[in-house]
């Protein structure tokens, strides 16, 4: 099972970031445009991991769950790519709750013995992906957001599983954690 730690978008998120990116969706239709229902924040990837190894990761991320505090988001304006086939929309934090939470989940899990992916945490959402034959555009405009981007307060994560067919990525929770530290003051 190929498993990965994430942040839901809401909906009122999500129908913002589609209406800012509709017109590249126009421009670009041979993408593979992501489904906004499907839309997270990967705090970090662990892969292919098997059952002894997921239940060391739930335990370590239900502590780190038990003192993270919620933290507030907010889609920033900005459009970047990852090589030539992923095309993304970037997130910021009020804070450093964000980037806390993300080292926290990443520290847990390797002293759990969880080994996860080694690129650096970069806040973002994947909102598309170039087909085998094909490269992301570059583009140098920022997403018109709403004058007041919608922003919303992370209350749990999720240990999620990704299982790819032909239509695409699937993904489903296998765990999730409230963040139940206490909020900022």
């Amino acid at each position: 099972m190929r498993l990965f730690v994430a942040l839901d978008v809401p909906a009122s998120t999500g129908r913002a970031l589609a209406d800012a990116i509709a017109p590249l969706r126009a421009r670009h239709h041979t993408l593979r445009w992501i489904q906004p229902a499907t839309w997270h924040l990967t705090l970090a990837f662990l892969g292919p991991t098997p059952v002894a190894r997921r239940l060391r990761a739930q335990i370590a991320l239900q502590s780190v769950a038990w003192t993270a505090r919620p933290c507030q988001l907010r889609l920033d304006g900005r459009l970047g790519r990852f090589g030539d086939r992923v095309l993304w929309a970037g997130v910021a934090s009020t804070g450093d709750g964000l980037t806390e939470l993300a080292t926290s989940v990443r520290y847990a899990l390797g002293s759990a013995g969880v080994t996860t992916d080694d690129r650096p945490f970069r806040a973002h959402l994947t909102v598309a992906r170039a087909r085998r034959d094909q490269k992301v555009p570059r583009l140098s405009t920022p997403l018109a957001l709403p004058p007041r981007p919608v922003p919303w307060t992370v209350r749990r994560m999720a240990l999620m599983a990704s299982q790819q067919d032909r239509g695409g990525s699937r993904y489903r929770a296998v765990a999730t954690w409230p963040l139940r530290g206490a909020p900022p003051a």
